[in-house]
């Protein structure tokens, strides 16, 4: 709770944060070479794809908030990210597009997963 004191009186206001508890150890590199769908046992994967042929990771809609994982595109072949059914993307990029380049996914909210 925050409070700004004017000459007319006091505000007071409280800011939510959602708790994020990002990757604190070293992530797990996986060499990839074709299309697959996300689950929750990859959490804080690193998927390397080495190949020049284009491969499609689809993000499920039941993973759960704070999920998160890398990606390196290690040659010439892009890494696209696309979202499967009841899943929706909401960032800029959807896709590596240079040899080298790396990229993260983190999942903010999901309002259809029920944990209990």
């Amino acid at each position: 709770m925050f409070e700004i004191v004017t000459t007319l009186g006091t505000i007071s206001y409280s800011i939510d944060k959602p708790t994020m508890n990002y990757a604190t150890q070293l992530g797990n590199i996986e060499s990839i070479s074709a299309a697959f769908t996300l689950h929750e046992f990859d959490n804080g994967k690193v998927f390397r794809h080495e190949g020049n042929n284009n491969i499609t990771v689809i993000v499920s809609n039941d993973l759960p908030p704070g999920f998160n994982v890398g990606f390196i595109q290690n040659s010439t072949g892009t890494i696209t990210i696309a979202s499967a059914s009841g899943a929706n993307k909401r960032a800029g990029g959807s896709a590596t597009s240079a040899q080298y380049q790396s990229g993260s996914l983190v999942v903010f909210a999901n309002t259809d997963r029920c944990d209990g």
